[in-house]
């Protein structure tokens, strides 16, 4: 199945939708552990960093299912790449809000949030 140009922002944004009521098992909080450990707006704001980190996965899944991302393209190997920048910017914000580190979560929230904006801007490169 192809995905044109103009059906890949709705597609997008549904599997962003769908995506924001789940997050995955990989994810650096749960959400019991979000309730419980993580209060205010720091934590509000980076439950919803991990969740539309979790909705960006789930488009790029389906742009690889949909065979316009093919595994092992350049594009599959900058997407990787800025995915694991990203994750790795949440974990850091993770650990810094647990930590009580304000400023170490600020810092590395904002990386998380360049890193996404990336990372948006490479999938629509690569459709």
């Amino acid at each position: 199945m192809k995905i044109g140009l103009t059906s890949l922002p709705l597609a997008v944004v549904a599997l962003a939708l769908a995506a924001c009521g789940t997050t995955r098992g990989e994810v650096g909080l749960t959400s019991a552990s979000a309730v419980s450990a993580l209060h205010g707006r720091a934590g509000q704001s980076l439950v919803v960093s991990w969740r539309a980190f979790d909705a960006l996965l789930t488009a790029v899944d389906a742009l690889q299912q949909g065979g316009i991302v093919k595994a092992g393209s350049p594009a599959a190997l900058k997407l990787a790449a800025l995915i694991e920048r990203t994750r790795s910017a949440l974990d850091a914000a993770t650990d810094a809000l647990r930590k009580g580190d304000g400023a170490g979560f600020t810092d590395s929230l904002a990386l998380a949030q360049s890193a996404l904006d990336e990372t948006k801007a490479a999938i629509g490169e690569a459709a």
